[in-house]
């Protein structure tokens, strides 16, 4: 009964209010809709619970539908591809999460659509990322007490402990640590899901930092607070997404001297922190050192486990439904590759033309010049390297956030303040 009232305070609240309190309200409920989701079970009931994005995506799609936009070219690539998913998802046999990973998909091309032609004034943006700003403050802040005072608490309210055979207590799944030491999750809920949002997190407030969008002693606290965070949560998906985007802006952005130095001035940066860390407990550098070397488990594992699955994408080719890999990260994954999960549910031409989607909005977002550009750019560069790699990229909330910022950037009226700086 909770759930419900909460759903219908919210339908009243996004159908009254303004497009960018909307977008508010995602940025604040996105992070922590695991916790919240838990926390309406234990009041009675969470299985309505995640229509609440359905909702706001909903009036976010309403109220852009009332803006006069122009059409662009890849639009068209978008509705075929649309088109694509739902003959898979009504020709084809499909698995039971098929429904929740073609809800992925339209929830991101929903946000990519409706933040792409709403319009909003300087005043506006500049409130959104405040918000962010506050709830990247709240999310560090809470995660760092929760990792250092309430940890073994947190996960015995999150229900991540059970009693496996031999009467022992053990985590439902492995990736709460990391060669037995605890990794960071906060409000999130989940480690790999914390740490690829920190690396989204911490590259929006990099880009807001040098395009003045914000204070910058508020943004550099902040980007101490969320590397902290980052480190800690062992995220090897959310570092690589970190350094492979700081490595292509400045490539993009100034001369191979630049990047020379840029990438030394990281590694030094990089040492020092580590340095510190390691000197307060040796145990991280063991496992930094087997993360960065395979002896790690997971890390050794993960190669052969796309290998092998890659073999098996090959005896078919044309796919398998939707759902089929639990691509929407709500079971087990047979493989740690978003993008081979992909090519294993719709199909390899399905995968291709989801790529060649991504490209066509790349060559696009490559026409601008400006730093916010150069940066989603070379994120998205990134986060299709990393896919290969990491099945976190297309769950949530990063999948909601990577397609969300390139609505979000490509946004004419975004594009005209950022122009006007």
């Amino acid at each position: 009964m909770y759930t419900l009232y909460f759903l219908l305070i919210y339908f009243i609240f996004c159908w009254r209010v303004r497009a960018y309190l909307v977008l508010s309200s995602l940025l604040i409920l996105f992070p922590i809709h695991i916790t919240l989701k838990h926390c309406f079970a234990i009041l009675g009931g969470d299985v309505y619970f995640p229509f609440w994005y359905d909702i706001a995506i909903f009036f976010l799609l309403q109220k852009a539908f009332r803006v006069k936009m122009q059409v662009s070219y890849y639009w068209i690539v978008f509705l075929f591809f649309i088109l694509y998913l739902f003959a898979f998802y009504f020709l084809l046999p499909n698995d039971k999460d098929a429904i929740s990973t073609l809800r992925i998909y339209l929830h991101c091309f929903g946000l990519f659509f409706s933040l792409s032609t709403l319009k909003f004034t300087s005043l506006q943006i500049k409130k959104l990322f405040i918000v962010q700003l506050w709830v990247t403050y709240i999310l560090c802040i809470s995660g760092i007490v929760i990792y250092f005072f309430f940890q073994s608490d947190w996960h015995l309210f999150l229900n991540h402990y059970i009693i496996d055979k031999n009467g022992a207590l053990s985590y439902v799944s492995p990736s709460f640590t990391i060669m037995g030491i605890e990794r960071m999750n906060g409000l999130i809920g989940a480690p790999n899901q914390f740490g690829v949002y920190m690396a989204y997190v911490w590259l929006w407030i990099y880009s807001a930092c040098i395009s003045k969008s914000i204070n910058k002693f508020s943004s550099c606290l902040c980007l101490v607070l969320v590397s902290g965070c980052l480190f800690m949560s062992f995220s090897r998906a959310g570092w690589a997404l970190v350094l492979i985007t700081l490595f292509l802006f400045n490539y993009y952005k100034g001369k191979a001297v630049v990047v020379i130095k840029f990438m030394f001035a990281m590694l030094f940066a990089l040492v020092l922190i580590m340095a510190i860390v390691f000197i307060l407990e040796p145990m991280f550098f063991n496992i930094v050192v087997a993360s960065l070397t395979g002896e790690e488990s997971s890390a050794s594992t993960r190669g052969d486990m796309v290998h092998d699955f890659y073999l098996q994408l090959l005896s078919t080719p044309w796919g398998n439904g939707l759902g089929a890999g639990t691509i929407d990260g709500d079971g087990g994954n047979i493989a740690e590759s978003s993008i081979l999960l992909q090519a294993y549910e719709i199909g390899i031409q399905g995968c291709a033309f989801y790529l060649f989607l991504w490209f066509v909005l790349l060559k696009k977002m490559r026409q601008y010049k400006t730093e916010i550009y150069l940066i989603m750019s070379s994120l998205m560069i990134a986060t299709l390297m990393v896919s290969v790699v990491s099945v976190n990229i297309f769950q949530y909330p990063y999948v909601y956030y990577i397609w969300g910022g390139m609505g979000f950037v490509l946004n004419k009226s975004v594009k005209s303040v950022y122009e006007n700086r």
